[in-house]
């Protein structure tokens, strides 16, 4: 998910339920209804396939994403 911002609560809700979130500013200023936007979760960069317009934002956390779980 991406999106200029999250309240932090929705924010950590999303890792934990396995849905990576990285705040991008001004990406909703470069974007379309029905581009494709592929994301670099690590770099935090997009670029819309469509326009080639680029934005980068914090990458998504690392902990969520190798955090696993115990039974």
């Amino acid at each position: 998910m991406v999106a200029e911002s999250f309240a932090r609560t929705f924010y950590r809700n999303c890792f934990e339920v396995g849905l990576p979130a990285i705040e991008v500013p001004g990406i909703k200023d470069l974007v379309n209804r029905g581009d494709v936007l592929p994301v670099d979760l690590t770099a935090g960069e997009s670029v819309t396939t469509t326009t080639g317009a680029r934005a980068t934002g914090s990458p998504a956390d690392p902990f969520p994403t190798c955090w696993r779980p115990t039974a």
